[in-house]
């Protein structure tokens, strides 16, 4: 079964997908149709798991797909992961008539990432915001080979700031270098607590 909690008046929706694997794509089926659905997915997983990714393609309507991708290169099956996911009608959102400062945004991501090449793609808030934070996702499965979303502010180094965003997809230390062009959705918080309709949220950045 797929848990699923719609917000009062704010178009977002969060769910639990309790078992998915390498082999075949899982359907998401939404109870509300999107104009522009943003999806950002989290696995979880531990530091016994192979390296993992989520892939997600189909995101239109009322539904999404959704499959795990080993990143180690290895051919072995991946099952039973848990994925937490999030969707948002994209666009922009603020405190006062939403309850939350936040923009959702879809963009084709033409640059590849890698270990020794972190470049992304610049871009500006639509929203002003103190201390961002950012979350995304890899959204389309041109290539087949997997990549996964990544940000950061003015370097590398540095995670998004108010005055600046970098994202993009990467591959980390694959010998493949090269990805096709995918879309890629995103996700901008300010950073707080509180409550949309029925749904406490906390956005924060950690210590690391």
């Amino acid at each position: 079964s797929i848990s699923v909690n719609i917000t009062a008046g704010l178009p977002i929706i969060t769910g639990v997908v309790p078992s998915v694997n390498n082999q075949t794509w899982t359907t998401v089926t939404l109870s509300k149709q999107f104009s522009s659905m943003v999806v950002v997915c989290s696995p979880v997983y531990d530091n016994t798991s192979p390296p993992m990714v989520v892939r997600v393609k189909e995101a239109i309507d009322n539904s999404f797909k959704l499959k795990m991708d080993r990143a180690d290169g290895q051919s072995g099956d991946i099952s039973g992961i848990t994925v937490h996911y999030v969707v948002v009608e994209e666009g922009i959102y603020n405190s006062t008539d939403d309850g939350i400062t936040m923009e959702a945004v879809k963009m084709l991501s033409t640059v590849t990432d890698r270990r020794g090449s972190w470049s992304g793609q610049s871009l500006s808030y639509s929203n002003e915001y103190v201390n961002p934070v950012v979350i995304g996702q890899v959204m389309s499965y041109n290539d087949p080979e997997f990549s996964v979303f990544w940000s950061c502010g003015s370097t590398r180094k540095k995670p998004a700031s108010s005055s600046a965003i970098r994202v993009g997809k990467h591959v980390g230390e694959d010998s493949l270098k090269s990805r096709n062009d995918e879309t890629i959705g995103y996700i901008v918080f300010e950073a707080g607590s509180g409550s949309i309709g029925s749904l406490d949220y906390v956005v924060g950045l950690g210590a690391d």
